[in-house]
């Protein structure tokens, strides 16, 4: 008895034979062999069917990871049969994470035992993930973190060192570096904005993008919500294999800051541990160099000094000395990246003594140089600041000092040239 004549067998997933493209773990198992076609005339005259041998190897002809034997249900043959992949390698260990092909055969055999062997576009098997590049927001300034935000789940996590902040609540720009695949072209990448207190893709934040090669992608006609704890970019790139792996820019979040820094509690005077403006300097027999000063004291010279930059070379009738302190700067969202204080004759008239000069946004009081001020005068200690989104708050004023001492004045009490008192 001769063997059956030669039918055609092939490799499908979902009703769509493969051609060639990797399969990952889950496809090989959601995969299915088709076989048809076989027959032999002998068999069909004296009314027997075939036996089908399916085996499995990744070797051309090796069946060493499987077999399975299905019995044929037409005459001769003719039929048209399937075996689901995930019974043919029901408890077999197949490494998807190393590149390799899968080989699929089909035996016909008849009841004489001779057989016609026909084999399956081999699949490539290879369940590694796509390699992912950075992502970064790049629509803000990255500023110094103060305060931790949430990960996804809603879980605590290490607050990141920095964050990204913008006044901006409708805007946001990312940048990647490019994604790439060992197996081929990347078949999808998915731009998502995820608010960090729900989890969720904010609306209109998810955008296809290219990110097999570095790029950048506005997103607009958002309606973020400001403040902590703000906002992650998330690029997921996906392969001809349906594999999907996915980096996000949450060790710098975006935070959007509305709001400028708050200044509080300004009063006059360099005296520690006082909650009112008393001691605001020296007084009679006392010296400036005996006023005990509160902690980061910024020395602020405007346009009195000793030609080299100091003023405290000179003598004492030769400029007055202000001085102020304040309790607090804050903006929990971007921090404080400037402070600035300036000297006038009336709250708010934005330094007509002294115009707004920087001190070090650590600094807690300054020490404020100025040119010898008339008896009777009252002066007023500005302070503002500015955050990491670059907003300026208004000016936080004391209540004022009047000077009691002046230029030309001859008085005894009078001899440090720049004494003053609390109004």
């Amino acid at each position: 008895m001769s063997a059956p004549t030669t039918g055609s067998v092939h490799l499908e997933r979902g009703g769509s034979p493969y051609t060639n493209q990797p399969v990952s773990a889950d496809q090989l198992l959601e995969s299915v062999v088709v076989w048809q076609g076989f027959f032999d005339d002998e068999v069909a005259a004296a009314n027997g069917t075939l036996t089908y041998i399916v085996s499995a190897g990744t070797a051309a002809g090796n069946t060493q990871l499987a077999m399975e034997v299905v019995p044929g249900t037409i005459p001769g043959g003719s039929d048209v049969l399937s075996l689901a992949l995930s019974q043919l390698l029901d408890g077999v260990n197949v490494d998807v994470q190393v590149p390799q092909a899968l080989h699929v055969t089909v035996a016909a055999k008849n009841g004489a035992g001779a057989f016609t062997v026909v084999a399956a576009a081999p699949l490539v098997l290879d369940g590694r993930l796509p390699s992912v590049g950075t992502v970064e927001i790049v629509s803000g300034a990255t500023v110094a973190a103060s305060e931790p935000v949430l990960a996804l789940d809603g879980a605590s996590m290490i607050a990141p060192t920095s964050r990204v902040v913008q006044t901006s609540a409708s805007n946001v720009a990312v940048a990647w570096s490019a994604f790439s695949d060992g197996r081929g072209t990347l078949v999808d990448c998915e731009l998502s904005l995820v608010d960090l207190a729900s989890g969720t893709p904010v609306a209109n934040g998810v955008a296809k993008v290219n990110c097999s090669t570095a790029g950048r992608a506005e997103l607009g006609g958002l309606d973020l919500a400001t403040g902590l704890p703000g906002f992650v970019a998330i690029i997921t790139a996906t392969d001809a294999a349906g594999l999907a792996a996915s980096m996000d820019s949450a060790g710098v979040p975006l935070v959007v800051d509305a709001t400028p820094p708050v200044v509080k509690g300004v009063r006059d005077g360099l005296v520690a541990g006082f909650s009112a403006d008393v001691n605001c300097g020296p007084r009679f027999g006392s010296t400036l160099g005996s006023v005990t000063r509160v902690d980061a004291v910024a020395v602020v010279a405007d346009t009195v000094t000793d030609g080299g930059g100091d003023a405290s070379a000179l003598p004492l009738t030769a400029y007055t000395q202000l001085g102020a302190q304040w309790s607090a700067v804050i903006d929990d969202e971007s921090g404080v990246a400037a402070v600035q204080v300036a000297v006038a004759t009336s709250p708010g008239s934005d330094g007509d003594v002294m115009a707004w000069q920087d001190v070090p946004a650590s600094a807690s009081a300054a020490a404020l140089r100025i040119a010898p001020q008339p008896v009777g005068r009252h002066l007023f200690v500005g302070v503002r600041a500015q955050n990491g989104a670059g907003q300026w708050s208004e000016g936080a004023w004391s209540d004022g000092v009047m000077m009691v001492c002046g230029e030309g004045d001859e008085a005894v009490e009078c001899s440090f040239g720049g004494a003053f008192v609390c109004s």
